[in-house]
């Protein structure tokens, strides 16, 4: 035994986590950066869950389960960062709006990424359990350095865009984990007309990260570019909108 236990690391990711509810669509967060100079803090999602809610400037709800506070956000959509070409996005809150933790978790040097073959986990809020926070395990089929993300041997289902991907760290000894990326679709393998087991999509944050930690003041929120007309909502679906599309590099 080398002490490394899924149950451990989600014990202590949780906190971290938050359920994401639009008008529209639902997904999963997780605390990304917490400033040292302001008032905010940041939520990583994947874009399509709050694209369309940023756009129409319409209200978001955000769950922590592990307290069982929620907070809803009717914020200017500045505060929303969006990357479509990643798929990730950066929700901007108030330091108390929810009991977040003090310090974001790791994250993992993707400029080394895990070989095919590791472990990994994610967590989530699936359709199927939407109050309830689950956790998922698989194992990395590939990392596409075109696009920087990883597909993964396991399954994801609606809700679960958004949640944290996590991996054993190669710093910090056996027992210990950080943030991979972020889940941001399943693509089922549909190449005989019906829907078979696929591959999970988690995306390298690195790059959101270094956007957030470059918020200084509530100035540089307002400068942020002004959001592309998301897809309408047949197109939009219900934050899966990406389901049945192949990640770039394939």
């Amino acid at each position: 035994m080398d002490g490394f236990s899924w149950s451990d690391v989600v014990n202590v990711v949780s906190p971290h986590v938050v359920r994401v509810e639009t008008p529209q669509s639902s997904g999963t967060g997780f605390l990304l950066w917490q400033s040292a100079k302001i008032d905010l803090c940041a939520v990583a999602t994947a874009a399509h869950v709050v694209e369309y809610a940023r756009y129409w400037n319409e209200p978001l709800l955000l769950h922590h389960p592990d307290t069982r506070k929620h907070v809803e956000l009717r914020l200017h959509r500045s505060h929303i960062y969006t990357d479509k070409n990643s798929d990730t996005a950066a929700i901007f809150i108030k330091k108390d709006a929810l009991p977040l933790p003090e310090r974001p978790l790791n994250l993992a040097d993707n400029d080394d990424p895990l070989p095919p073959g590791a472990d990994v986990g994610w967590l989530g809020f699936p359709s199927v359990a939407l109050q309830t926070l689950c956790f998922f395990s698989g194992r990395v089929s590939a990392w596409v350095s075109q696009g920087r993300h990883y597909l993964v041997d396991g399954v994801a289902i609606n809700g679960v865009s958004g949640g944290p991907g996590l991996c054993r760290s190669r710093e910090d000894g056996s027992a210990g984990f950080c943030v991979m990326g972020l889940v941001t679709g399943y693509w089922p393998n549909r190449a005989t007309g019906e829907a078979l087991p696929g591959l999970s999509h988690v995306r390298d944050v690195t790059g959101l990260r270094g956007f957030v930690n470059g918020i200084q003041s509530l100035e540089d929120l307002v400068r942020t570019p002004e959001p592309e007309r998301p897809p309408s909502l047949r197109q939009h679906g219900r934050g899966w909108s990406q389901t049945m599309q192949a990640p770039p590099g394939l």
